[in-house]
C-alpha cells in the first residue's frame, strides 16, 4: 500500500502567503494545459492553429466596458482557466499583464459605484451590501463571481469591500463538497455578521438580546423589517409570515460561527499600504538608491497622503491592491530614463516599473509625479 504525502492535506500549518503560491503554480499548470488541449485540438483536425486560442482574449470598449465584458465572458466561458489576455478597442496598447490588472480596476470601480444600483457601500462598517432593489439581475452578479474566480487565477488583487460573511457563504458547502447537489451558500448569518454590515444595528439586536424585561410586552416587534429602497418604504419577512409573527424572550437568539479571513485576502490582497516596505524591496535600473533623484523620490512619495500613495501604486503597478505576500512580491523597480526633466515619469505597469527622468530636485520631482499618478489611466495620459 502506497501512501502519498503532501502538505497540502494539512493546510493549517501553511501560511496564507505560501497557499497563495500554491494556488498560483496550480493556476499556471492549468493554463498550461487548456492551452495544449486547445492546440493539439486543432492540430488533429488539420485546422489552422492561431496563436490567440491559448488565451481567454477579452476584447472591450472603453465606453460599454461592463456589458462587453458580460457578453466576452459569457460567449467564452469554456476558455476561463486559459492565461486571461485583454485589449481596449482602438488602443494599441499589448497585453503583458498591465492591461489586464486595469480591466480588473475599471470593471470593479465601474460594477461597486452607488449610482450602478448592483450594491450599496455602508458608511459605518465601510463594506459593500447587495442592493436588494437589483436582485433579480443575476447575470452582472454572476459576472462579479467571474471577476473574484479569475482574478484569483490570474494572481490579481481586487479593490473589493465584502464583509467577511460573503466569504463563508462562498465557502459554505467547502470547495469540493462530497455531494455534488448540496447548496451553495447555505450559511446561517449571526449577530457578528451583521456588526460587520449594520453595526448600529448590530448594537441595537445585542440590547434586545441582552434586555431582561418583557420583550414582546416592551417592544412590540415582530419578524419583519421596513427599509426605504429609491425613495419608497418597502417591508420584508424575516420568515414565513413573519409579521405576525412577535419577537419574544424565546425566540430572539441565533448561532455563532467564525469567517473565513483567508479567502477575502486571496481576492483582495494584503490591507497594509507600508511603502517604506516597497522602499526596502525596491530594485534599480540606471540609479542607486543613494542617487538624488531616488531620494528625493521616497521622500515625496513617505510623506504623500493615502489616497496619493494609492495613486502611485496604481500608476506604477495597474493596481492600488497589495499581494498577500506583502510589498516585497510586486518587484517594484525604479529605472533612469533620459530625457528632459520637464517630462513626466512613466511606467511599465507590466512590470511594475516606474521610469524617472533626472530630476535635481523635491519640488520639481513631486510636482511632475503627482501630475503623473493623478491623471494617468488607459494606455497614455487621459
Amino acid at each position: 500500500l502506497m501512501f502519498m504525502f503532501s502538505f497540502c492535506q494539512f493546510p493549517f500549518i501553511l501560511s496564507t502567503v505560501v497557499k497563495k503560491a500554491i494556488i498560483q503554480k496550480d493556476s499556471e499548470q492549468q493554463m498550461i494545459s487548456q492551452a495544449r488541449q486547445s492546440l493539439v485540438s486543432k492540430v488533429s483536425r488539420r485546422q489552422r492553429v492561431d496563436m490567440n486560442l491559448l488565451f481567454l482574449n477579452i476584447k472591450v470598449r472603453r465606453a460599454q466596458l461592463l456589458s462587453d465584458s458580460l457578453d466576452e465572458l459569457t460567449r467564452k466561458r469554456c476558455d476561463l482557466k486559459k492565461k486571461l489576455r485583454v485589449t481596449f478597442v482602438g488602443e494599441a496598447g499589448l497585453d503583458m499583464g498591465g492591461l489586464t490588472k486595469e480591466w480588473f480596476l475599471l470593471l470593479v470601480r465601474q460594477i461597486f459605484h452607488t449610482d450602478y444600483g448592483m450594491f450599496t457601500y455602508m458608511k459605518d462598517s465601510r463594506c459593500h451590501w447587495f442592493s436588494s432593489w437589483k436582485c433579480d439581475n443575476y447575470s452582472e452578479f454572476q459576472l462579479v463571481g467571474t471577476l473574484m474566480g479569475l482574478a484569483v487565477y490570474n494572481s490579481i488583487a481586487l479593490d473589493i469591500h465584502f464583509p467577511l460573511y460573503c466569504y463563508r457563504k462562498l465557502l459554505s458547502p467547502p470547495t469540493v463538497p462530497c455531494d455534488q447537489n448540496a447548496f451553495v451558500g447555505m450559511a446561517t448569518a449571526t449577530l457578528e455578521d451583521l456588526q460587520q454590515v449594520m453595526p448600529e444595528l448590530a448594537h441595537g439586536l445585542g440590547e434586545l438580546l441582552s434586555y431582561e424585561g418583557n420583550v414582546e410586552e416592551d417592544f412590540y416587534l415582530t419578524f419583519q423589517i421596513s427599509q426605504e429602497e429609491m425613495g419608497i418604504m418597502k417591508s420584508y419577512n424575516l420568515k414565513p409570515g413573519g409579521d405576525k409573527i412577535p419577537v419574544t424572550k424565546q425566540n430572539r437568539k441565533g448561532d455563532p460561527a467564525s469567517p473565513p479571513k483567508e479567502v477575502e485576502m486571496l481576492v483582495c490582497g494584503s490591507p497594509e499600504l507600508d511603502m517604506s516596505a516597497l522602499q526596502k524591496a525596491a530594485q534599480y535600473e540606471g540609479y542607486s538608491k543613494a542617487d538624488t533623484t531616488v531620494r528625493c523620490f521616497w521622500e515625496v512619495v513617505l510623506a504623500f497622503t493615502l489616497e496619493l500613495q494609492k495613486k502611485l501604486l496604481h500608476f506604477a503597478t495597474g493596481s492600488d491592491r497589495v499581494p498577500v505576500g506583502g510589498m516585497a512580491d510586486l518587484n517594484f523597480k525604479i529605472s533612469k530614463i533620459d530625457v528632459p526633466t520637464d517630462w513626466l515619469p512613466v511606467s511599465h505597469t507590466c512590470f511594475n516599473q516606474i521610469c524617472l527622468p533626472p530630476y535635481r530636485t523635491r519640488k520639481e520631482l513631486k510636482h511632475k509625479l503627482t501630475i503623473a499618478i493623478s491623471n494617468a489611466e488607459g494606455f497614455g495620459l487621459e
